[in-house]
């Protein structure tokens, strides 16, 4: 985001997964990942703000902020989350107007989905599981942003009624729901680069369709079972994350709209360079 304010000169150290665009890597490194970032480190480069994600524990944002040092801590996984640390980053960096065009290019996005959903039945909407976070048997109910992604992309979460935020569940569940679409979120783990590889994604896949029992599932006998690398779905291409859910979802409604170069517009707009790397698999 401060990249893409014109701003990046003023980020004096990130964690390795703070990778987009992949020139802030050349950025002093304060650990691997936010929620285990080195804060004797942060505090020696002197910064007047700490940006953290919304994995960042307690712990490390008050021991930050013990040293007089305040935190701003956001969870932008979803376009309602993620315009408003638009507008504070601008404001914080005196980028009001770029700030201001960062949203509406977000914003006019997203609405392009809402437009085109919006009187869907629920009939017409298919029954959707998520994979969450590199795991078959975990996914999302109705106050995860999962969920809040699945819902605004025109599907409909087979888990929106269990209990936990993130539960797990029993693949015996999941044959059972026989849902029609099946999304499984690749993590930082199961991939060498910083983006998986096709042949990566299609081995997760082909694992995915062929777990045991999965063959009577509707999803994995119609060939609707799509794999995506899990950076997506936070901060400036979660509006491509939702263009590539509306597209799986609906796609009669959304034949027209190509996910890939929408995401090559944010990378030469904002980051400079060409889309690198594969995002999501299959693609229609």
């Amino acid at each position: 985001m401060i990249y893409a304010l014109d701003e990046s000169n003023r980020i004096v150290g990130l964690t390795d997964d703070c990778n987009l665009p992949p020139v802030l890597q050349e950025k002093e490194s304060v650990g691997k990942r936010s929620s285990s970032a080195d804060v004797e480190r942060i505090l020696e480069l002197n910064p007047d703000l700490v940006i953290v994600s919304g994995l960042s524990p307690d712990e490390i944002v008050n021991q930050i902020e013990s040293a007089g040092v305040p935190v701003l801590k956001y969870w932008a996984l979803h376009v309602d989350t993620l315009l408003p640390m638009v507008e504070d980053i601008g404001l914080i960096l005196g980028e009001d107007d770029k700030a201001e065009m960062l949203r509406d290019f977000i914003e006019s996005n997203y609405e392009i989905i809402e437009e085109r959903i919006e009187n869907l039945s629920v009939n017409e909407k298919p029954n959707v599981y998520f994979m969450s976070m590199g795991h078959f048997d975990w996914t999302g109910n109705s106050i995860s942003s999962a969920h809040k992604r699945i819902v605004d992309s025109g599907g409909v979460n087979i888990a929106a009624n269990l209990e936990a935020k993130v539960p797990h569940v029993d693949l015996e569940w999941v044959i059972e729901q026989n849902p029609d679409v099946i999304i499984y979120s690749m993590s930082y783990s199961q991939y060498e680069g910083s983006t998986p590889t096709i042949e990566e994604m299609k081995t997760k896949r082909q694992e995915i369709m062929t777990l045991p029992g999965f063959d009577e599932i509707d999803a994995v006998q119609n060939g609707r079972v799509y794999v995506m690398d899990i950076s997506m779905a936070s901060g400036m291409t979660e509006v491509v994350t939702l263009f590539y859910y509306a597209q799986w979802f609906q796609p009669a409604l959304f034949q027209d709209v190509d996910p890939e170069s929408i995401h090559q517009d944010i990378f030469q707009k904002y980051f400079d360079e060409g889309l690198v790397g594969h995002w999501a698999y299959p693609t229609l």
